[in-house]
């Protein structure tokens, strides 16, 4: 017998999609700064500053295939996973329906 899957992912369940969101990013000399922000209202949903943006992208919660030669090439797989991370950790809000 087949059967459809009717597993709902957790990017289903959140009431703030990617297409809310955006990602700011700032790089100079030994400084560097990536933050996700709700674009609804401005306000920071996960930032990282130096050295931390460095261990997550080694951590892998940041893709690095988005820099190419230690420079930022691929703005949409970062933003993608830098999303993927709040919503990992509980960051973004979930609908109120619950789906």
């Amino acid at each position: 017998m087949i059967t459809k899957n009717t597993a709902v992912s957790s990017a289903d369940k959140l009431a703030l999609p990617i297409q809310q969101t955006q990602l700011n990013t700032w790089f100079e000399r030994d400084r560097a700064h990536i933050a996700l922000l709700d674009v609804r209202n401005d306000a920071t949903i996960v930032e990282w500053w130096d050295d931390e943006v460095f261990q997550a992208i080694e951590d892998g919660f940041l893709d690095s295939r988005g820099f190419v030669l230690g420079r930022l090439t691929h703005p949409r797989i970062l933003h993608e996973s830098a999303y993927e991370f709040a919503a990992n950790i509980g960051l973004l809000p979930e609908s109120e329906a619950g789906i």
